[in-house]
C-alpha cells in the first residue's frame, strides 16, 4: 500500500502494454474500477477512466491516467483509494497482466485534537453548578464527521452521593471548526455531612474515542470541593471542681 499526502498535487499513474516484442494488429481498452473510502470528486479525480491502446502499439507502451489530490480543510483522517484493471471490460487480443491493482492511502494534512481547557478548577459545596468546557482544536478547516469522546469521573467524591455530572459523552458534530467546546456540567449535592475536601478527576477516555481526531493535554481535569459543613469538639464547661474522696466526676465533651 503506498501513501499519498493531500498536498501531493497531480500524480501520474502509468499503465504499461507486454506484448513480448510485437506490436499491437487493434486496439486494446480496458476500464479502471474504483473503490476505497475516498470519493470522486469530493477527494480526488482521475484523468480517465478507460485505459487505450491504440494499433501499432509496441512492447513497454504506457497510458498515464493523472490522480489529483483534492487538498480540502475537512478533517478525514487517512482514506483508501482502489484501482485496478477491470478484467470484465477489456477488449481486444490482450489480457490484465500482475500487478493488476493499485493501493493508496490519502495522508490528511488537517489535524484535531480534543482536551480540556484547564487541568483544574475548585467549587464550594452549595454554590451554583461549574461548566467544564472540552474544547476541539483544528489549526485549518472544520470536521467532515462527528467525534465523540467519553468522559470518566474518579476521585474521592462519589457520585450521585456528592455531585452529578451532564453530559457524559462530548460530542462534536460535522462541521464543528476550531475552538468549538461541549460543556460538562458539575452538580454538588449540599448535604449536610461533615466529609472534609473532596475531589473530582474527569477523565477524557481514550478507549472510547470515536472519529477523525486524538487526544491532547490536558486530558484530566481535577475539582476540588469545599465542604461548607464543619464540626467542633469543645469541653461543655470550661472549668469544674471536686473535692478529694468524692464519687468519680463525668466530664462532658460536645461536638458542635
Amino acid at each position: 500500500v503506498n501513501t499519498l499526502a493531500e498536498t501531493a498535487g497531480p500524480q501520474t499513474l502509468q499503465v504499461v502494454l507486454g506484448t513480448g516484442g510485437s506490436i499491437l494488429a487493434s486496439p486494446v481498452s480496458v476500464g479502471l474500477s474504483v473503490a476505497g473510502s475516498a470519493l470522486i470528486p469530493d477527494d480526488y479525480t482521475l484523468s480517465t477512466q478507460t485505459v487505450l491502446f491504440p494499433a501499432g502499439s509496441g512492447d513497454g507502451a504506457t497510458f498515464d491516467i493523472v490522480l489529483t489530490v483534492a487538498d480540502d480543510l475537512l478533517m478525514e483522517g487517512g482514506e483508501s483509494i482502489g484501482l485496478a484493471l477491470d478484467g470484465a471490460s477489456l477488449t481486444g487480443a490482450a489480457s490484465v497482466g500482475w500487478p493488476g491493482a493499485l493501493a493508496l492511502i490519502l495522508v490528511d494534512d488537517e489535524t484535531a485534537t480534543i482536551s480540556f481547557v484547564t487541568a483544574a478548577s475548585a467549587q464550594g459545596e452549595g454554590s451554583l453548578p461549574s461548566v467544564i468546557p472540552v474544547v476541539l482544536q483544528i489549526p485549518s478547516g472544520t470536521l467532515a464527521g462527528e467525534v465523540s469522546v467519553g468522559v470518566v469521573a474518579s476521585g474521592s467524591a462519589v457520585d450521585p452521593e456528592d455531585y452529578t455530572l451532564s453530559p457524559v459523552t462530548a460530542v462534536f458534530p460535522a462541521g464543528s471548526g476550531d475552538g468549538m467546546t461541549v460543556d460538562l456540567t458539575l452538580t454538588l449535592i449540599d448535604d449536610t455531612l461533615v466529609e472534609g475536601a473532596e475531589e473530582v478527576i474527569l477523565s477524557l477516555d481514550p478507549g472510547s474515542l470515536v472519529g477523525a481526531a486524538t487526544l491532547a493535554a490536558p486530558t484530566t481535569h481535577t475539582v476540588a470541593i469545599d465542604d461548607n459543613d464543619a464540626a467542633a469538639v469543645a469541653f461543655a464547661l470550661a472549668a469544674s471542681s471536686i473535692a478529694e474522696g468524692d464519687a468519680p466526676s463525668t466530664i462532658q465533651a460536645v461536638l458542635d
